[in-house]
């Protein structure tokens, strides 16, 4: 009954695993708006934008054609008032942190690939037969 468990156990973990790396293959790809710091300050002193979203040192922009980029502010002191000579609506946020553990859940497909592998791996190992050739 062990080996019928084990056989079935593996079975769902290498058929969970296929779908979620087949479903990471077939996700669309993000879409880049991000804006070079440069075209930024132009459009800045063109008012051209209409509010920013400033979370450390990253910024969110939203245009006056109701487009949105994003871009790093690389250190600029003269930010601030540049945005405020060009009526630009200001906003702030505290930087999020990347939580480790909130993340664990992408791991689980590339573990239970190995895993199962590695038992398969071990099975055939212990039992005199040739592994995969």
């Amino acid at each position: 009954m062990k080996k019928h468990f084990m056989n079935i156990f593996f079975i769902l973990a290498i058929s969970s695993a296929s779908y979620f790396v087949f479903e990471r293959m077939n996700s669309e790809p993000p879409v880049d708006n991000s804006l070079a710091y440069s075209d930024f300050i132009s459009r800045v002193k063109n008012k051209q934008v209409d509010r920013v979203e400033i979370m450390g040192q990253m910024i969110k922009l939203r245009t006056s054609d109701g487009e949105t980029y994003e871009t790093f502010n690389p250190g600029d002191g003269h930010l601030i008032d540049d945005l405020l000579a060009a009526d630009v609506q200001i906003r702030t946020r505290v930087p999020t942190q990347i939580d480790v553990y909130a993340n664990l859940h992408r791991l689980v497909p590339d573990v239970l690939i190995y895993f199962s592998v590695d038992h398969l791996h071990a099975s055939f190992t212990r039992n005199g037969r040739k592994w995969l050739w």
